[in-house]
């Protein structure tokens, strides 16, 4: 005879089988968002090897997966920081997001990294500039030798903005300029690009050059 507040047999395999069923739950959320990360990083060094191993004349393509707020960044040589020009439609004003360079980079050749974690600061400065600057706190750095060309930077359905301008290299991103956009408070509208977690890259080679573009 059970004692009142013992577990019978069946109460205490229920509790049991709860336990498991939470544990496996958990470790699928985790997972969920490590993959997130994980497959990033593991598309964003195909892309690479992708555009290096390509023959001169040839094209190719590549599958690129971002998470949100995640970036790819190509640093051309001797550049400190990427600048993005947005031209935002509902304002006389346009925005200019700097991506910094990380520290990992040999400023002497070209460098693509992957930003993963972020901080935003609004960096206008004086009246008139709309600036935000970009620094990752946890990025991927690799020196590529070739030169790589993307002459629209602009990726998935704009909203509040008209195009995107890349100077000193370029940005593939995906929810990174607009949280930069939240950072400068004299801007009330939307003005950015919404990828796709999923982007498909077509890769052409030209002598030492890759030109990269959205299929």
């Amino acid at each position: 005879m059970n004692k009142k507040g013992d577990l019978t047999a069946e109460e205490l395999l229920g509790l049991i089988l709860i336990i498991i069923v939470l544990g496996l739950v958990g470790a699928l959320i985790f997972q969920g968002f490590q993959g997130g990360e994980n497959k990033s990083k593991e598309t964003f060094l195909r892309v690479l090897n992708d555009a290096e191993t390509l023959e001169p004349g040839a094209k190719g393509s590549s599958l690129l997966f971002l998470d949100a707020e995640t970036a790819l960044v190509y640093f051309e040589p001797e550049a400190d920081n990427v600048t993005v020009d947005a031209d935002v439609t509902l304002t006389p004003r346009d925005l200019q997001v700097v991506f910094k360079k990380p520290t990992t980079c040999d400023n002497t050749k070209g460098c693509v990294c992957l930003f993963q974690e972020n901080t935003y600061e609004d960096t206008g400065g004086s009246i008139g500039d709309l600036q935000g600057t970009v620094t990752s706190t946890k990025s991927s750095c690799r020196e590529i030798e070739r030169n790589l060309v993307m002459n629209n930077c602009a990726v998935g359905v704009a909203e509040g903005v008209d195009s995107y301008t890349c100077h000193n290299g370029f940005v593939i991103e995906r929810l990174v300029i607009d949280k930069a956009r939240d950072e400068v408070k004299v801007i009330n509208t939307d003005a950015h690009y919404v990828a796709p977690s999923r982007i498909a890259l077509q890769l052409q080679r030209e002598g030492n050059a890759v030109t990269v573009s959205v299929q």
